[in-house]
């Protein structure tokens, strides 16, 4: 009579207070490599598994050489690798999969088309579907496991109408091509990230909250217990909604970021026109505890590999559900978001009228600081332009590399292949700035803001030079006394 009122989760947690329970993550990515690390060195009694079919990034985590930067990773990669010495990285899928008992599907899903009208995108779920069937193909009634996604929001039009099918749905559909009984393998959850690269290890670390998206029923119930057992050591507060939920609320969650961020882009524009300061207003309505004040820093754009993406998401789902008013309202905020870009690469390109005669130099390429990302980047953006406009730009960056520059212009469908009016100068000053025209501030790290702006001025162009904070971080007087033709600041 007990079996009959145990759960799937019954035995998964028993292995959890066992010590015997191990993860795994399909996906090497950001997303699945910090998850799992951060796992492994917080949670000792867990056995993690990295997997991925990318057998280069593998071996750059097995090696150490980590795949891209990222503040304090240093210090959590050597406890779980070197203290704890529980977790492992390899391409053998099926293997980390048969050895699992919770499997994380971390893989990207990128925007896929545009929709006829509006600025919605759908998600291309080609490498999340390929990952679901490999799983699907593992599936053992006399193993249950949980498996978790951390993708975004999906919806899938059906013959009779619109219908929402979250992503657990479609892992559902796909799982039930090759199982009779999906539901006696795996048990479906969803995670969400909310990760702020830059600061995603403290984020990890200390995370807001943990969203947990499982079934209302009974073994819901218990497989979230077992959630809360994987993340013991972690001091923060549990949300266990429904799986749908949890979903669409990492759309919401980033669409209501992204909006900050036009918003306060919106006004930087009439700040430079009435003699106001765009810092000045983010400390007026940040001050207000119902508002808060952060991401409300002015900007090129906002960019990174989730912003632009999931609100096109959003919109898209809005569109197909007919929805067109709440879509229009979101659209908005990607319309702002390029029309900042726009008006920005118009100022500058209207200083010189000479360009083919004219160096540009661009300090920044990374989305943020604190990241060695470039994904969707807005700067891709004012290279391109520069570019076009025959100026030639050099590029400057600290962490960013030349490969991951010409895999992001690439992907944001700016052909340069062809074009030779450019430099990537990684982190070398000198070559960045002698004979330039113009210093243009991209990417608000640190040190451009404590950088030697008297030894960056003297290798520069002496007859004329100028200064384009796009981050508003640098002090304009100073830079005016150094001989800055024009300093512009944004939002003064």
């Amino acid at each position: 009579m007990q079996n009959q009122v145990q759960t799937y989760a019954f035995p998964l947690k028993q292995k959890l207070e066992e010590g015997k329970f191990t993860v795994c993550s399909v996906g090497a990515g950001y997303v699945g490599s910090l998850t799992s690390i951060i796992l492994a060195a917080q949670q000792p009694n867990l056995k993690v598994i990295v997997c991925d079919v990318n057998q280069d990034l593998i071996n750059s985590w097995s090696d150490q050489r980590y795949p891209f930067y990222e503040p304090e990773l240093d210090r959590q990669f050597d406890i779980a690798v070197n203290q704890n010495k529980n977790i492992k990285f390899t391409t053998k899928i099926t293997d980390a999969i048969q050895e699992s008992d919770a499997i994380f599907i971390c893989v990207n899903t990128p925007p896929k088309k545009d929709l006829i009208s509006g600025l919605g995108k759908e998600s291309d779920m080609k490498y999340f579907d390929l990952a679901c069937q490999t799983i699907a193909s593992m599936g053992d009634p006399k193993k249950h496991r949980i498996l978790i996604e951390k993708s975004t929001f999906q919806i899938q039009l059906n013959i009779l109408g619109t219908v929402p099918v979250g992503t657990h749905k479609r892992i559902h559909g796909i799982l039930s091509q090759k199982l009779s009984n999906p539901d006696d393998c795996y048990t479906i959850v969803s995670m969400p990230e909310f990760l702020a690269e830059g600061v995603a290890i403290q984020n990890l670390l200390f995370p807001d909250r943990i969203v947990v998206g499982t079934p209302t029923d009974k073994n819901g119930m218990e497989t979230f217990e077992v959630i809360k057992g994987i993340y013991s050591n972690f001091q923060t507060k549990f949300i266990h909604v429904k799986t749908a939920s949890s979903e669409l609320g990492k759309l919401f969650a980033n669409a209501m970021l992204a909006q900050r961020i036009s918003s306060i882009n919106s006004m930087s524009q009439l700040c430079e026109t009435t003699g106001a300061s765009v810092q000045d207003l983010s400390k007026i309505v940040g001050s207000d505890k119902r508002i808060g004040q952060y991401f409300l820093n002015a900007s090129p754009a906002f960019g990174g590999s989730c912003f632009e993406k999931d609100l096109q998401s959003l919109v898209y789902i809005l569109e197909s559900l007919g929805q067109t008013d709440q879509a229009m309202y979101w659209s908005q905020v990607l319309h702002m978001n390029q029309f900042q870009k726009r008006r920005l690469l118009d100022m500058i390109i209207s200083e010189f009228p000479n360009p083919s005669e004219t160096v540009l130099t661009i300090f920044g390429f990374a989305f943020k600081k604190n990241t060695s990302d470039t994904r969707m980047t807005p700067i891709a953006y004012f290279v391109n332009g520069l570019i076009e406009k025959g100026f030639f730009v050099r590029i400057h960056d600290p962490q960013a590399n030349e490969r991951g520059f010409y895999l992001e212009m690439e992907m944001q469908g700016f052909d340069i292949a062809e074009r030779f009016n450019f430099q990537f100068c990684g982190s070398d000053y000198n070559k960045a700035v002698a004979n330039s025209n113009a210093i243009i501030i991209g990417t608000e790290w640190d040190e451009y803001i404590t950088t030697n702006y008297r030894n960056i001025r003297d290798q520069m162009n002496q007859s004329r030079a100028l200064f384009f904070d796009l981050r508003s971080i640098v002090d304009e007087e100073p830079l005016k006394y150094l001989g800055f033709e024009k300093v512009f600041k944004l939002g003064n």
